[in-house]
């Protein structure tokens, strides 16, 4: 009767041992280079952006590039998507891509030079 208990208590503590060591722990995930790192296995779960860190938007020179952009009237068209990602075309061919800080701050840049600028394309999802 000993040897049942034992071996069936093995038995769980070895899958519990798997378990945690296929599904790891969430604080195992780390966000870099805009992907999903653990156990030195980087894999991009997020196609478009990849993952961002919550607190980026406090040192985010992507956005402030794309602010400039806007204020200096080089946009030939912006695209703003759900998850604060906003994308411009710029009259040059090149584009910039940012995470806005706060949904929607986009249309306030946008907004504030539309006399100085003239209007552009704006696409939102």
């Amino acid at each position: 009767m000993f040897k049942k208990f034992f071996f069936l208590f093995l038995f769980l503590l070895l899958v519990l041992i798997i378990q945690a060591m296929v599904v790891g722990r969430s604080q195992s995930w780390v966000c870099s280079s805009r992907r999903w790192v653990y156990l030195k296995l980087s894999v991009n779960l997020v196609p478009d952006i990849g993952c961002m860190v919550q607190s980026q938007t406090a040192n985010n020179t992507a956005w402030e590039n794309v602010v400039t952009a806007i204020q200096n009237c080089q946009v030939a068209s912006a695209k703003q998507t759900h998850k604060r990602e906003v994308r411009l075309t710029l009259k040059n061919g090149y584009l910039l891509s940012a995470i806005e800080p706060q949904i929607d701050d986009i249309m306030d840049v946008i907004a504030s030079v539309n006399q100085k600028c003239g209007d552009f394309p704006i696409g939102t999802e």
